[in-house]
């Protein structure tokens, strides 16, 4: 998580506490990357680049969500989909290479204090890996499923 973020959640909630969340080691990041590749068929030589591009190409536009409207929830998406969520949420911030793990409940409810429109290009995602939600800088919702 970026530093900037939690400083700027703390100014706009004075005495609030930041979610809690755990950023994976670069170890982590790659065996989840691998996990990744292997359940969506990417291959396995593929780098952290080209598998941000796979997974983006093989997401479907959500249609009828936008990031940046304010009633926005991840659940609502999934639920749309019919994809039950779990307790741990994951967000990829770069190349499935910075990952942070984060209850679902604290990102449904934080996200537009974690995600920055026309900055943040994000895809969240559990440990089931059947599904990858991804979050464009300008608040498009794409869904890959597996």
């Amino acid at each position: 998580m970026d530093k900037l973020k939690i400083e700027n959640y703390l100014k706009a909630f004075p005495g609030a506490v930041f979610p809690e969340y755990q950023p994976l080691s670069a170890a982590s990041a790659a065996m989840l990357r691998d996990r990744l590749k292997r359940r969506f068929n990417i291959a396995t030589d593929a780098d952290p680049l080209t598998v941000a591009r796979e997974l983006d190409a093989l997401g479907v536009v959500w249609a009828g969500f936008n990031a940046q409207d304010e009633t926005f929830q991840v659940s609502k998406v999934l639920a749309s989909a019919h994809i039950a969520v779990r307790e741990h949420a994951y967000v990829n911030w770069y190349r499935y290479d910075d990952i942070d793990k984060i209850r679902f409940d604290d990102l449904d409810r934080s996200l537009i204090d974690l995600w920055y429109p026309g900055a943040d290009d994000i895809d969240i995602f559990d440990d089931s890996l059947d599904w990858v939600l991804s979050i464009s800088h300008h608040g498009s919702v794409k869904l890959a499923v597996a």
